[in-house]
């Protein structure tokens, strides 16, 4: 519960978990009291929570579509040079690896997880178009003269 005394933004299911599990351990009630105990352990942290005024938002995600849909939204912003990950990483050659390889590859855990997190950057933060560069002319010509024609139109 110091994560809450401290002000730390934690999810509150983290919280709440970690409590019932604090309960279990330190009481380990018999198999018939253990609802009671993770509800005195989730009653807890909502007094907790209100005391420190500090209220965590949990919403339910859920997924799209086969992995090859849900790749598809961090795809199209690995493409516009989206996708930033540390040069010098030592699972760099492994990821790049298993993103080549999508679907055909033996492995695809890394695929479905950053798949979920373009999902979830779609849902935040909705994916624009690129702007256009602005088009210049071809030559000084930018159409007729005012009277309807131009020598180059004659």
């Amino acid at each position: 519960m110091g994560a809450i005394d401290f002000g730390i933004l934690l999810d509150g299911a983290v919280i709440l978990v970690e409590n019932a599990y604090r309960h279990l351990s330190e009481d380990r009630p018999p198999p018939s009291e253990v609802p009671a105990t993770v509800a005195r352990a989730a009653k807890e942290v909502v007094l907790r929570m209100r005391e420190r005024a500090a209220y965590v938002s949990r919403e339910q995600f859920a997924t799209r579509g086969a992995k090859g849909v849900r790749a598809q939204s961090i795809r199209g912003r690995m493409a516009l040079g989206g996708l930033h990950v540390p040069a010098g990483a030592r699972w760099l050659a492994d990821f790049r690896a298993e993103l080549l390889r999508f679907p055909a590859g033996r492995h695809d855990d890394q695929v479905d997880a950053i798949g979920l997190v373009g999902q979830l950057l779609d849902k935040m933060v909705p994916p624009a178009r690129p702007k256009s560069p602005p088009r210049l002319p071809r030559d000084r010509w930018e159409g007729p003269e005012p009277g309807g024609s131009n020598w180059k139109t004659v």
